[in-house]
């Protein structure tokens, strides 16, 4: 009834007016008295404002309700009308409202129907101390990072939407209750910079990190943010001019293997530069990985790394050696795989015998085995016509019944 009232309230107040209006007119109304008001009918209002039920609901009370009308994952839009509705029902919600720093401490900039830059300037003092969820695009905007930068050490969650020119101007700051990052950059690393995300240099709590690029230069940095409880890990430049490093890719997640439990890894499909590659200095192993996607020439990191509680593997089938290398990678130590994905169609090649007498063994090395999902195609066809097994195998999406 309360969330009724006020939608209803909003359309009286505000009518037609864009977020941007309502914005601008927020600059020059805050607290202002309304000098053209009847007196009588303003002294009438208050009056009967002290009566009204909801004025006698304790202060705190009333600031639980107020969070409890957003949305889970509240919008800009939504964030302004709560300023020009909740915030302007009466003085006391006013203050109520403004006293709550919860109610703006999630910001959501990625409209381009809002001023990014005022209202970050306008609902960051008011979240005080408390944690931020930060959703941003910086992409042409050059001031948003720096505004952004100065509550870095409040930084609960951060989505951002960037170019490389923006990270590069920003030096290494320190966000000790970062806990969840999401960085998508629109354009290419290249080998100029110092090191991707060099600037989030002490993140203690960070335990899930995702990297997604338009690309990454073989010769750029791949330099992540340290963090001793990183659980989850997604790196995915697929887009890439050339193919990257393996044993750069190696030595950059070397930093988390005791405590990732879920990894995706996706890197462009020319394998070209990873043929010459040099010792990766030994097998790598993650105890507690439990999730293993890799994409592209990811599948090539399968030699190099050791999952002894691994219970997920998706694979890219588009890799003309995946048959071989999953085969080497299970036969090194025994594993309890329950969930299998081969991703993609095999790159609409057809049916190798060898391929599929490799695939068969593969199905072999996994009694645990209780859920695959293959896309149809002729390889599949092929693969899954020889293949006995028990009624405990579930097929799910684009597969084989």
């Amino acid at each position: 009834m309360l969330r009724y009232t006020l939608l209803k309230t909003s359309a009286k107040l505000e009518g037609k007016n864009t977020a941007k209006a309502k914005l601008s007119s927020l600059d020059t109304a805050d607290d202002t008295p309304r000098a053209t008001c009847d007196p009588m009918a303003f002294q009438t209002a208050v009056t009967r404002s002290f009566t009204a039920p909801a004025q006698r609901l304790p202060p705190e009370l009333l600031g639980e309700i107020f969070l409890h009308l957003q949305k889970h994952e509240p919008s800009m839009l939504e964030l302004i009308e709560l300023d020009c509705v909740i915030a302007r029902v009466c003085t006391s919600w006013r203050h109520i409202a403004l006293g709550t720093p919860r109610l703006w401490s999630s910001i959501d900039v990625r409209s381009d129907t809002v001023d990014a830059e005022k209202c970050l300037r306008r609902y960051l003092p008011r979240s005080k101390s408390c944690p931020l969820e930060i959703t941003c695009d910086t992409a042409g905007q050059p001031g948003l990072l720096p505004l952004l930068c100065e509550h870095a050490s409040r930084w609960q969650s951060l989505i951002l939407q960037m170019s490389s020119a923006d990270y590069r101007a920003v030096t290494p700051i320190d966000t000790p209750l970062l806990l969840r990052a999401k960085i998508f950059i629109s354009d290419v690393v290249d080998a100029e910079h110092p090191g991707l995300l060099r600037f989030l240099q002490y993140t203690p709590r960070l335990h899930m990190l995702l990297i997604r690029g338009g690309g990454i230069e073989a010769a750029a940095k791949l330099s992540l943010p340290k963090s001793p409880v990183l659980t989850t890990l997604h790196l995915d430049f697929l887009d890439s001019p050339s193919s990257y490093s393996l044993a750069s890719v190696l030595s950059t997640i070397r930093q988390y293997r005791k405590t990732l439990e879920i990894l995706e890894l996706g890197f462009n499909s020319d394998a070209a530069a990873l043929s010459s590659e040099k010792a990766t200095g030994g097998t790598m192993t993650f105890p507690e990985l439990d999730f293993l996607c890799v994409l592209g020439v990811g599948n090539k990191l399968l030699p190099h790394i050791s999952t002894p509680n691994l219970r997920t593997l998706s694979v890219d089938t588009r890799q003309a050696t995946l048959p071989s290398v999953l085969l080497d990678f299970l036969e090194r130590g025994p594993l309890n795989i329950h969930t299998l994905d081969l991703l993609y169609n095999f790159n609409g090649r057809s049916a190798s015998e060898a391929d599929i007498a490799t695939l068969l063994r593969c199905m072999s090395r996994m009694e645990g085995l209780e859920k695959m999902r293959v896309n149809r195609c002729p390889v599949t066809e092929a693969f899954l016509a020889g293949l006995v097994w028990n009624m405990g195998v579930i097929l799910s999406g684009k597969s084989k019944d």
